[in-house]
C-alpha cells in the first residue's frame, strides 16, 4: 500500500486549473505535497516543449528600485532625470518593430534609463507584431533587446470580450498560453516575462492558461473601487478583492502579481477629483495590510500620450496636473490624508480605460 503522501502526489496530477477555481483551498494544500506537471501548450508544429519547465525565480523585492511605474512614449521624448524625479523606478513602453520605432534610439534611452537606476519593462502587444509571424517577432524581439530591458509584458488584455476592443490582444486561454511558450522559447529562461494585464476581473479565463512559461500574472484594474471609496463606474467590491483573488491564484504557481496598467480619465472626472482618486488608490496599495504585499509592480497609464492625454498626469504643453503631484508624493513615499468623494455612479463605460474595449 503506497503511502499517503503518494496517493495524494498521485492524485493531484489529475487535477486541471478548473479544479482550482472550484475548490482553492483543497487545491491550494495539496499542491504544498505534490507537484503540479504543466502541460505542453498546443502549437501542433511543436514538439520539443519541455514537461517541466525551469523558470529562474523572480529577483528578490529588495534589489528592485521602485514598485511604481510610469507608462511612457516609445519615442524617448522624456528625459530619463525627468521620470526619476517622479519617484517612478520602472517605465513601461510598448515594443515595436524597426520600421515603426528606430531599435537603436530606443536602446540608447534604455542605457541612460539604466544609468540612473530605472528598469524598464517592454511590452509585446498587438501592434508590436506587424505583418511578422509570431515567432519571427518573438525572435526578433530577443534579439535586439537582448539585455537591455529589465522585464516583457507579453499579451495585453486577452481576456478582454468587446467586439469593439481596438488595442486589446483578444484570445482564448489555449491561444495565450502558446504565445507565453513562443516568447519563453525566444527569450530564454532568464528572461523575466509577465502574462500581460488581465482587465475583466474573471477569474475563470486563467482555466485554460498554463502560467508555467512566466514569472507574473498582471492585470489591468480600471475603474475599481476602494473599501472607503466607491468606485466611479459602480462596479460593485473594490480593488482589494480584486487584488486578493488574483493573488493567491498566482501564489499557487509561484508567480509574483504585477499590475501593469491602470488610471483614470481627467477630462471625464475632473483633473482634482483624478489626483486624489490616484492618491488614495496608490496609497492604499502602497500602504495597506490587506494588499501591499500582494502587488509586486504598479504602473500608472500615462505621463504622457498623446493619443490618450485625458489619462496623462501632464498636459499637452508638458505642465503638471495635479494627478502628477499625486502620483510622484505616493511613489517618494509620502503620506497626505484624502476624504473620500461620493459621486453618483457613471452609467457610460467608454471612459473607463484609454483604449475603447
Amino acid at each position: 500500500m503506497e503511502p499517503k503522501a503518494e496517493v495524494l502526489k498521485h492524485s493531484l496530477k489529475r487535477f486541471s486549473r478548473r479544479s482550482f477555481l472550484k475548490y482553492p483551498v483543497i487545491f491550494g494544500a495539496g499542491l504544498l505535497v505534490g507537484k503540479l506537471t504543466a502541460p505542453c501548450p498546443l502549437i501542433a508544429e511543436v514538439t520539443d516543449c519541455p514537461d517541466n519547465p525551469v523558470i529562474p525565480p523572480p529577483p528578490a523585492r529588495e534589489d528592485l528600485s521602485s514598485r511604481f511605474g510610469l507608462h511612457i512614449p516609445n519615442d524617448g521624448s522624456f528625459d530619463p532625470v525627468q521620470i526619476m524625479e517622479t519617484g517612478a523606478g520602472w517605465i513601461r513602453f510598448v515594443a515595436m518593430q524597426e520600421d515603426k520605432v528606430d531599435p537603436t534610439k530606443i536602446l540608447e534611452y534604455l542605457a541612460r534609463c539604466r544609468q540612473i537606476g530605472i528598469k524598464s519593462l517592454a511590452v509585446v502587444a498587438k501592434e508590436s507584431i506587424g505583418d511578422r509571424d509570431l515567432k519571427d517577432a518573438a525572435r526578433f524581439f530577443a534579439q535586439v533587446y537582448d539585455g537591455a530591458v529589465d522585464a516583457w509584458q507579453i499579451g495585453n488584455e486577452p481576456d478582454d470580450t468587446n467586439p469593439d476592443g481596438k488595442w486589446s490582444w483578444k484570445m482564448d486561454g489555449v491561444s495565450f498560453t502558446s504565445l507565453l511558450w513562443i516568447f519563453r522559447n525566444a527569450m530564454g529562461q532568464k528572461a523575466y516575462l509577465v502574462a500581460g494585464g488581465l482587465d475583466t476581473n474573471r477569474l475563470e479565463y486563467l482555466q485554460d492558461v498554463d502560467l508555467s512559461w512566466v514569472n507574473a500574472l498582471a492585470i489591468h484594474p480600471y475603474g475599481q473601487g476602494l473599501p472607503d471609496w466607491p468606485s466611479p463606474y459602480g462596479f460593485p467590491g473594490h480593488i482589494g478583492l480584486m487584488v486578493d483573488k488574483y493573488f493567491k491564484y498566482a501564489n499557487i504557481f509561484g508567480k509574483k502579481l504585477w499590475i501593469t496598467e491602470w488610471g483614470i480619465n481627467h477630462d471625464h472626472f475632473g483633473e482634482n477629483y483624478a489626483a486624489d482618486y490616484i492618491r488614495k488608490m496608490l496609497t492604499y496599495l502602497r500602504d495597506s495590510v490587506e494588499v501591499n504585499t500582494k502587488v509586486d509592480k504598479i504602473f500608472y497609464y500615462n505621463l504622457f500620450d498623446q493619443a490618450n492625454q485625458e489619462f496623462s498626469l501632464v498636459h499637452t504643453d508638458y505642465t503638471k496636473k495635479p494627478s502628477y503631484y499625486a502620483f510622484k508624493d505616493v511613489a517618494l513615499g509620502k503620506t497626505t490624508a484624502v476624504d473620500p468623494k461620493r459621486l453618483d455612479s457613471f452609467s457610460d463605460l467608454s471612459h473607463i480605460s484609454p483604449f475603447p474595449g
